[in-house]
């Protein structure tokens, strides 16, 4: 039977439906990418988690500079530096809006021009989550991540959805139109940080807590996956897994 000790109902609830929408999926094959920007091609930052290497050559990421948006070559330097070639990742993981496949794998083929992995399959792990009832109920009862200004707007974001799994983000990297169940507002601006960049006036202390924000984002949905597979299958059946 598989090892579910370590994880709580909500979180094993989350995992099982994780697995039983995405059967295949494989944390430790797959590449975690996220976007920033607004879509349709426009995107500010890019960032990429690839768990096949050690830290920290885990992680890649792109900002736009003077073009205001980032290029093919910008996300192809990224690819590059994570070593990703030829037919590229047989699995690619977001969290976004979209349901079964991510809205990312659009704005991924809206910015490049092409589809630069057509043999890929996506997984949302924000599908998961809406469809898992147990997880949905528990967000909105701890009430974690609350809209700044509307405190009746309990957010379903991945920062939530963290929080469920005990990754607890420094105040710098939370989201600015959030509060916290710790009485913290968040303080990033992610696009108006991206944005101060391309214009070239980003201070260092500035550029840290950006990429540690997107590294924060790419690597959670990592630990999260990771953590639900720990949870549901024992060493013996992830080796099954990994044979397939």
């Amino acid at each position: 039977m598989p090892n579910r000790d370590h994880l709580n109902e909500p979180q094993r609830a989350f995992a099982e439906k994780l697995f039983e929408l995405y059967p295949d999926f494989l944390p430790t094959r797959s590449l975690y990418l996220d976007f920033e920007g607004s879509g349709s091609g426009w995107e500010l930052i890019i960032s990429l988690f690839w768990p096949k290497h050690r830290e920290p050559r885990r992680f890649a990421w792109r900002i736009c500079r003077d073009s205001k948006r980032l290029t093919r070559e910008d996300v192809q330097s990224a690819l590059e530096e994570l070593e990703i070639s030829g037919s590229g990742p047989s699995v690619v993981v977001a969290y976004s809006q979209g349901g079964y496949k991510p809205n990312e794998r659009e704005r991924l083929i809206d910015l490049l021009g092409i589809d630069p992995w057509p043999k890929a399959s996506w997984v949302n792990l924000l599908h998961p989550f809406q469809k898992c009832p147990q997880m949905t109920a528990t967000i909105e009862r701890h009430r974690h991540v609350v809209h700044k200004k509307d405190k009746s707007q309990v957010r379903r974001s991945l920062e939530a959805l963290e929080w469920e799994f005990d990754i607890i983000r420094d105040q710098a990297i939370r989201g600015h139109n959030n509060r916290y169940s710790d009485g913290l507002d968040g303080k990033m601006q992610v696009l108006s940080l991206a944005q101060k960049y391309a214009r070239g006036g980003l201070s260092d202390a500035e550029l840290k807590d950006l990429k540690a924000y997107c590294l924060q984002d790419v690597k959670s949905m990592y630990r999260i996956a990771r953590t639900c597979e720990l949870g549901l299958y024992g060493r013996g059946q992830r080796r099954e897994r990994y044979r397939r």
